[in-house]
């Protein structure tokens, strides 16, 4: 049989040419669908620490309230008292430590120290697993409960 014989009969399968050009085109769709995938775990870990931070910070705003209602004396200096401006507070949840976030810092600010209702900021600054520095901030309005 020649080499003719063998072409002129219903030939069915793919030349060398089709299988490597398909094989680069799955190659590249994996490739799109790993990278793609990095990019969600890369986001999902930023919005973990971020959610993180403001419970954290929430942790303090709420004793902040708690001293609000309960301390002596007349508000808001008996807050300010307690929780002096522009103060940083480390993180204390040792216990939770795969729950903290590296060198965390929590800063207390006030708009102005004297008006009620109180305007409160507290900025969460944190060190992520990659050496940047992330940072989230929690601002609200604080008044004594009657």
């Amino acid at each position: 049989m020649t080499v003719q014989n063998r072409r002129k009969g219903n030939q069915r399968g793919f030349t060398l040419i089709e299988v490597m050009i398909v094989m680069g085109i799955m190659v590249a769709a994996i490739l799109a669908v790993i990278e793609a995938n990095v990019a969600i775990q890369r986001n999902s870990e930023m919005f973990f620490e971020k959610t993180v931070a403001l419970q954290h910070a929430q942790r303090l705003m709420e004793q902040m309230r708690v001293t609000a209602s309960t301390a002596g004396g007349t508000f808001p200096s008996n807050l300010v008292n307690n929780f002096p401006n522009n103060t940083v507070y480390r993180s204390t949840m040792s216990a939770y430590a795969w729950l903290g976030l590296s060198s965390e810092t929590m800063t207390l600010s006030y708009a102005n120290t004297a008006s009620d209702p109180l305007d409160v900021s507290i900025t969460v600054a944190w060190l992520t697993p990659q050496n940047r520095n992330g940072t989230a901030t929690l601002r609200s309005l604080i008044t004594k409960r009657t």
